[in-house]
């Protein structure tokens, strides 16, 4: 926030904009979400869901709707990880930069997202074990400490 501020003072106040400010930013938001995605998988109890349809359903169908959710979920997550893999070891192999004022190696970029999408994938797997778990001793699968 301070260096995109003074990216903007320099830029429109004193004709000397901070060139790696924006490029710096963007690869900050492409980081951001994808390091957050799997802790917010894990802490799903504390993220905004839509579940006015999954809450009229019997307690077993609910938590069996949510074994099919988390399967169908590590399995997106799964095949999105290993094609951001393959797109990241394509990038490495063949020294792909990004276009801008300083260029870096793609791959450093691409990494983020495949491990991003792997760690996701691995929240899901355990959040279907748990669902799985819950069915097979008959419990409801709500969890008091969220």
């Amino acid at each position: 926030m301070i260096a995109v501020s003074a990216d903007v003072v320099g830029r429109y106040f004193l004709a000397a904009p901070i060139g790696w400010v924006l490029e710096l930013t963007e690869y900050i938001l492409l980081y951001t979400p994808f390091l957050g995605m799997a802790w917010l998988v894990r802490r799903a109890g504390g993220h905004v869901r839509i579940d006015v349809l999954v809450t009229a359903l019997p307690p077993r169908t609910q938590m069996k709707l949510n074994l099919a959710v988390a399967a169908a979920a590590a399995l997106a997550c799964a095949a999105a990880a290993y094609y951001a893999g393959l797109t990241t070891w394509d990038h490495y192999v063949r020294r792909v930069e990004t276009y801008g004022i300083y260029p870096i190696q793609k791959w450093t970029l691409l990494i983020v997202i495949a491990a991003g999408f792997a760690f996701t994938a691995v929240e899901f797997v355990r959040k279907a074990f748990e669902h799985f778990g819950a069915l097979q001793t008959g419990s409801d699968g709500s969890d008091p400490a969220g």
